[in-house]
C-alpha cells in the first residue's frame, strides 16, 4: 500500500477576536451623538446669555446673523473666527467678542478632554 499524500497545512486568516477592555476602549473613544446634540445646545444657550449687541447697531436697527466657528476644549475657546458674515462689520466683531467672553458649561465626561470644533450662529435681533 501506498502511504497517503500529506494534506498541506490550511492557513486562516483570522484576526484576534477583541478582549473585553479593547472592547470598552473603543466604545469610551466615540461619544455617542445625544451627548454632543445636548451638549452643543448648552453652549449655543452660553453664547445667547452672553450676547453683546452694540449699542450703536440697536439704535441704527441693524440686525443680522453671524456664523462663528471655534475650538473648545474643557472650559476654553479657541481659534474662534468669523465663518459667515452678518453683513454687518460691528455685529460681526460683537459675534466674535461674545462667543469669546461667554461661559460655558463643563462638557460631559465623554466629551472632556477632546478638542470639540464648533460653529454657532449668533443672532442680533431689533428686539434684544
Amino acid at each position: 500500500m501506498r502511504p497517503k499524500p500529506a494534506k498541506p497545512p490550511q492557513q486562516v486568516n483570522k484576526k484576534p477576536a477583541p478582549r473585553p477592555a479593547q472592547q470598552q476602549a473603543a466604545a469610551s473613544a466615540a461619544p455617542s451623538a445625544g451627548a454632543m446634540s445636548s451638549f452643543q445646545g448648552q453652549m449655543r444657550r452660553a453664547v445667547e446669555s452672553a450676547l453683546i449687541y452694540p449699542a450703536s447697531a440697536r439704535a441704527s436697527g441693524q440686525h443680522g446673523r453671524a456664523r462663528v466657528t471655534f475650538d473648545f476644549l474643557d472650559g476654553r475657546v479657541s481659534a474662534v473666527s468669523l465663518s459667515q458674515s452678518s453683513g454687518s462689520p460691528v455685529l460681526d466683531q460683537a459675534a466674535l467678542a461674545t462667543v469669546r467672553s461667554a461661559r460655558y458649561p463643563s462638557p460631559p465626561p465623554e466629551l472632556s478632554h477632546r478638542t470639540l470644533h464648533l460653529s454657532i450662529f449668533v443672532e442680533f435681533k431689533g428686539g434684544t
